[in-house]
């Protein structure tokens, strides 16, 4: 049996990738199936990725859209476990800001669910 449901924001219920290819000029509809590395992706470093002016800032972060099935999914989550069981897991970028605007986005988009940010949850 279930007892709680651990699901990730970024790429899953937050549009992160939609907002990079965006920013890093890279056309979404080329992106490769089952490749989740950005530097091998948009052929930059890690540094030049996140060190973009306008990836930046708690703003950035809280902004981020929802995915279009993410209610959906998060619904039968809740469904499967209860709301109290389904908790969201992201981890900070090298912004300093992005563990507030990513607790900000949690907290805006899914207001009674518990979440987790930190390290260490691949």
């Amino acid at each position: 049996m279930i007892d709680t449901i651990f699901c990730d924001v970024d790429g899953v219920l937050a549009d992160l990738q939609g907002v990079l290819c965006i920013y890093h000029e890279f056309d979404e509809r080329l992106w490769p199936a089952r490749e989740w590395s950005l530097e091998k992706v948009f052929g930059k470093s890690a540094a030049e990725i996140w060190d973009h002016p306008f990836v930046k800032g708690a703003q950035f972060w809280n902004s981020l859209p929802l995915l279009p099935w993410a209610g959906d999914l998060v619904g039968e989550l809740v469904r499967k476990v209860g709301r109290d069981r389904v908790c969201f897991l992201t981890q900070p970028v090298r912004d300093s800001e992005s563990l507030s605007g990513k607790a900000q986005w949690v907290r805006r988009n899914f207001p009674r669910h518990p979440y987790l940010i930190g390290y260490g949850k691949d």
